[in-house]
């Protein structure tokens, strides 16, 4: 019986080698293919483990909701860059974070 399933599958093989328009063997393909596989979940696994311990490094706070301005007023002359005009309403989440500084 296990004679026979080696027969179907080894037919099965030939038949993807013969019917796949890439001139590689099926087997090379499918070893490419997990050895990319592989590598991805390496990679995704280690960026991970970075941010993870980047995350530990850093001390969060509760930020205080609500709505409020921000930025400078045209008031205030040249006491600012032009990166903080206009001034401008801003409404903070109540899920933020932020990583203290």
């Amino acid at each position: 019986m296990a004679e026979q399933g080696d027969e179907n599958a080894k037919e099965a093989l030939a038949r993807l080698e013969e019917e796949s328009p890439f001139k590689l063997p099926v087997k090379v393909m499918i070893t490419a293919a997990i050895v990319l596989l592989v590598g991805l979940l390496f990679s995704a696994y280690t960026r991970a483990k970075k941010i993870k311990a980047l995350a530990g490094e850093i001390d969060f706070i509760k930020v205080q909701v609500g709505t409020f301005m921000m930025g400078c007023t045209a008031g205030q002359g040249d006491d600012s860059d032009d990166s903080e005009k206009p001034a401008h309403r801003v409404t903070l989440d109540p899920r933020l974070l932020s990583g203290q500084v």
